[in-house]
C-alpha cells in the first residue's frame, strides 16, 4: 500500500500492477474523478500534498506581491494546464493565505499522531 500522486502511479496502473483504493484529498481528483475519496468510503482521513514558495520573513511586500501575480498566472495558463494534463499532473493555485491555513491544517493533521509529535 502506497500514499504516491496519480502522475508517479499512472503506468502501474496502466499495466494493472496497482489498484486505486481511493484518494486521500478532501475532493476528487479531476484526473481520475471516478476514484471515490477515503472519506466518501466512511474513512475519516484526507489530506492533500501542496507544493507552496517561500520567502525570508523580511522580503517586501511588492516581492512577494508580484511573484504571487505570476505564479497565479502560470497556474491558470491555458498552455501550462495542458501541459500538466500531459503528464497525469494538475496544478492549483493558493494566495499566500490560503497556503498558510491549508499548511496549517497539514499541520494539525499530522500532529494528531502521537508518534511524530515533535519531542519537547
Amino acid at each position: 500500500m502506497v500514499s504516491v500522486p496519480y502522475n508517479v502511479a499512472k503506468p502501474y496502473l496502466e499495466t494493472g500492477e496497482l489498484i486505486v483504493l481511493g484518494n486521500v484529498s478532501a475532493e476528487r481528483d479531476p484526473l481520475i474523478p471516478d476514484v471515490p475519496t477515503m472519506k466518501e468510503q466512511g474513512v475519516d482521513l484526507h489530506f492533500s500534498k501542496i507544493y507552496p514558495f517561500f520567502f525570508p520573513k523580511d522580503t517586501p511586500d511588492d516581492i512577494v506581491e508580484t511573484f504571487t501575480a505570476a505564479l497565479k498566472a502560470v497556474v491558470e495558463n491555458p498552455k501550462y494546464v495542458e501541459d500538466l494534463a500531459g503528464m497525469a499532473m494538475w496544478a492549483k493555485y493558493y494566495s499566500p493565505e490560503e497556503a498558510k491555513a491549508a499548511l496549517d491544517a497539514v499541520y494539525e493533521f499530522f500532529n494528531t499522531f502521537d508518534e511524530i509529535k515533535p519531542k519537547k
